[in-house]
């Protein structure tokens, strides 16, 4: 058994999110058992299959859990998951354990849009951002740095779960295409008219019906995006706000504040300085 593992036993203020625990581990060999009903402290846990096969078992019923899948349970909780050497490959995954005075009604939340067990892709948000953390967590951070990546990775998840980080599933296929070009490409010069050829439909047919499936123009969509990406390179990097602007599609840093402030509230300047204040203690919730 190998394993990345960050534990934060320092107590926190209960009205903050506490990240309890989080990293990453692969099992190999049989013993890797845990028990909802014995563990100490409270909170949900999200553990993520990366390759292999783990098993949950909520009254008595027991469930697999295979590569990008996930599942969900609240501590305390009559659950157990365990690793079966039978399935005949190492269980690989990552997880995230958050703890705060909120946690049950969140997680109840959440379980009504996802369910215990459940399909999420690698690329999704959640992962991405997990994967982040994971990777980040030898970097010292005191309390407050922690809750703010807590209710970010947070917001993520309840974001995807909600159906709004990509399209539903149930999208036709055209539109599927569609998006998956914004997701890759937002940073290109893409136009109206390159969406529509990649649905393969007219700009007048293309519009009208992308419209009515998520209740923004194919333009604004791309847009939201942009900002999106942008949104969060003004939180995690000190990168100029005209080097952000070109990353994220933005011809002009004049244009990029303009679409900033009218989608987010707040100029890219303040955007920015809101979220230092929050990492150095003034912490308050941000859009």
């Amino acid at each position: 058994m190998n394993a990345h593992e960050l534990l934060y036993p320092k107590p926190t203020p209960a009205y903050l999110c506490q990240i309890r625990s989080l990293g990453s581990q692969t099992v190999e060999e049989e013993g890797y058992h845990w028990d909802g009903l014995s563990r100490e402290g409270g909170g949900f846990i999200f553990q993520y299959t990366l390759a292999g096969e783990g098993m949950l078992t909520l009254d008595n019923q027991t469930l697999p859990v295979r590569q990008n899948q996930a599942f969900l349970v609240h501590v305390p909780g009559n659950h157990s998951y365990s690793y079966d050497k039978r399935t005949g490959e190492p269980w690989s995954f990552l997880w995230i354990r958050i703890d705060y005075e909120q946690s049950q009604p969140y997680y109840e939340h959440l379980l009504g849009l996802t369910g215990h067990v459940f399909p999420i892709h690698a690329e999704a948000e959640p992962i991405r951002k997990l994967k982040q953390l994971c990777q980040e967590m030898n970097r010292k951070k005191d309390k407050y740095e922690l809750a703010l990546q807590a209710y970010e990775w947070m917001l993520s998840f309840t974001r995807w779960a909600s159906g709004d980080e990509r399209p539903s599933p149930q999208w036709p296929e055209p539109y599927e295409r569609v998006a998956a070009r914004i997701e890759l490409h937002y940073y290109q010069p893409l136009s109206l008219d390159d969406l529509a050829a990649e649905a393969g439909l007219s700009r007048h047919h293309f519009c009208k019906a992308f419209r009515k499936l998520t209740g923004l123009t194919p333009m604004q969509y791309l847009r939201n995006k942009r900002i999106e990406q942008a949104a969060y390179l003004l939180s995690s990097t000190d990168k100029s706000i005209a080097d952000i602007a070109v990353q994220t599609g933005f011809d002009t840093t004049s244009y990029f504040g303009k679409v900033f402030r009218s989608v987010v509230g707040r100029t890219p300047t303040e955007y920015r300085e809101d979220r230092m204040q929050a990492l150095s203690g003034r912490l308050r919730v941000l859009p």
